[in-house]
């Protein structure tokens, strides 16, 4: 049946009709006027507003309904129809019946279904039958989520406006007598109930995908099992089989005594394996022969890569040793995710020193990530603050013992970086520097406020940058720099040529100048790294993952 014939049924003034089995003589929408005056029940608003939701798609078809339900005569207990909100108001309540207890109102390419005695949402008037919203039906542009919700809302709107025209016990009476009745889903209705439930998989498969963090693989199997993945929470596996002889064996969770083990999923020369759901971890590999291997594996989003857990421990070892406590669970967890970020992006590789002097005790923040060294205490010793860093008095700092020179690097190959907190006193001198990099995160109110680089011969200095947190430099020639600032925002500058880069360690908390110890800072540093250049990307990896470790220490 059309959706037109559905309405003037549904919403026909009689009870009788031409056609209805009863002898019942009256066309449709108005029926057999000898007989009584017809309500719609309960389960007819429902099955009428499901198939206009379902109709919704063509919006032709919604301006039909309309349109013929403007003409419906408007008898008790029945509706009425208005263009707009505007013509509703315009008519008045007197323009209503007093028998009708919903109306129409086309709004937009929205059809809004209102209630007499609804006032909570959108009234029409301030007194009297407010006919404020019960139901809001969207237009095809809106209607995005799944057909099974859309019914569902539809259904429970329909039960809140009949029960503004029916009474308690004429529901209880039709509810009885309608217990058996099921849905009618037409053909059509079903396929776009599938189609949609569809279009919602794939959404939540490639939603899935993009909170995923993929860690390349590169191994050498042999006729001994070994670890190919350490235990972690691996989402998916691809593998290749580099080989044009070996066979390649892979087993979850337990080692492998040989390739014919049970569990063993084999790969034969040139074999690839693409695996959506890993059974277990670890994950093993066994070979007949010696092979290579090559491929990828995921875990959550920022989840640490498990296969660099021993590195890792490394370095919680070397903190220890520094003087601080074992730390907890909880920072290690957030040590770990950071190492990780920064080695997954080859930052890690690329720095002489990395230190994170925000930690949890005394001695962590001295320990060098990229190294094996350990920063010495120069002057005073700096004051620590557990998840701040360490607080430099303008007399106090660390000498780094890393010597960019050492590694043979050129003005365009070094790059430094600082994160300051920006809550410190502004203390007008370099937070860190060699002579070759004086980076000044924070500077006094006399210092001015104007952002701008003061570089000469021998030293690049950024000044005028109160309070930004971090700042960093990248050498891109000997002639050109890349300044970042907050948000890793690269602006490249021109400057003196620069020939070198100085024989001397990387001071934090000062400058390691020709003259000796200089330009001591006043304030509290986070984090420092020095080494070789980075790229645009490299540093917003860096800015990135020191952001989510401060957010993540807050609440330890």
């Amino acid at each position: 049946m059309a959706l037109l014939d559905d309405i003037n049924l549904i919403l026909r003034d009689h009870v009788g009709y031409s056609g209805d089995g009863q002898g019942g003589n009256g066309a449709l929408p108005v029926g057999d006027r000898s007989t009584a005056r017809h309500s719609p029940d309960l389960r007819d608003w429902r099955e009428l507003l499901a198939t206009i939701a379902q109709a919704m798609g063509d919006p032709a078809a919604l301006q039909n309904i309309i349109t013929q339900l403007g003409g419906k005569a408007n008898a008790a207990n029945a509706t009425k129809v208005f263009s707009s909100r505007a013509a509703a108001v315009s008519a008045g309540q007197a323009a209503i019946d007093a028998g009708i207890g919903s109306i129409f109102t086309r709004e937009g390419t929205d059809l809004v279904v209102r209630g007499r005695t609804a006032e909570a949402t959108d009234p029409l008037f301030e007194t009297g039958d407010r006919w404020g919203i019960v139901l809001r039906l969207p237009g095809s542009n809106a209607f995005d989520a799944a057909l099974a919700a859309a019914i569902a809302g539809v259904l429970a709107q329909a039960r809140q406006a009949d029960a503004e025209v029916l009474t308690v016990a004429a529901l209880a009476d039709e509810r009885a007598q309608k217990t058996e009745k099921r849905l009618d889903l037409t053909a059509e209705r079903f396929d776009a109930l599938i189609a949609r439930i569809g279009a919602l998989e794939e959404n939540q498969n490639a939603q899935e995908q993009s909170e995923m963090t993929a860690y390349s693989l590169a191994a050498t199997a042999g006729t001994s099992a070994s670890v190919l993945v350490a235990a972690g929470p691996v989402t998916d596996l691809k593998l290749v089989n580099k080989s044009g002889t070996a066979t390649v064996g892979i087993k979850f969770g337990t080692a492998p005594a040989g390739l014919g083990d049970a569990g063993v999923l084999p790969l034969g020369p040139g074999g690839a394996l693409d695996l959506d759901t890993i059974p277990a971890t670890p994950i093993h590999v066994i070979a007949s022969d010696t092979a290579d291997i090559v491929g990828s594996f995921s875990v959550p989003l920022h989840e640490p890569n498990p296969n660099w857990e021993t590195d890792f421990q490394a370095i919680i070892t070397r903190m220890v040793a520094a003087g601080a406590d074992t730390p907890n669970l909880a920072w290690q967890d957030a040590y770990r995710r950071l190492y990780s970020a920064l080695r997954r992006e080859n930052i890690l590789s690329r720095m002489g020193g990395l230190f994170v002097l925000a930690t949890h005790g005394i001695g962590a923040g001295r320990v060098n990530w990229a190294g094996t060294g350990t920063m010495s205490v120069g002057g005073g010793a700096p004051a620590f603050v557990a998840k701040r860093g360490y607080a430099f008095d303008g007399n106090d700092y660390f000498d780094s013992g890393v010597n960019l020179n050492a590694f043979g690097l050129s003005p365009t190959q070094a790059s430094a970086l600082v994160w300051a907190e920006t809550t410190s006193p502004a203390g007008g001198q370099a937070a860190a520097g060699d002579g070759g990099f004086e980076l000044l995160p924070t500077l006094s109110a006399s210092s001015g406020g104007a952002r701008s680089w003061s570089p000469d011969t021998a030293v690049d200095t950024l000044t005028g940058l109160n309070g930004v947190g971090f700042v960093g430099i990248t050498r891109a020639a000997p002639d050109r720099f890349t300044l970042y600032g907050p948000g890793a925002a690269g602006e490249v500058k021109t400057r003196s040529a620069l020939g070198f880069v100085p024989a001397r360690t990387f001071y934090v908390g000062a400058t390691n100048s020709s003259t000796g110890v200089g330009k001591f800072y006043n304030g509290t540093i986070r984090a420092v790294m020095a080494g070789h250049a980075l790229n645009a990307v490299q540093v917003l990896a860096a800015q990135a993952a020191l952001s989510r470790y401060f957010k993540q220490i807050e609440a330890l």
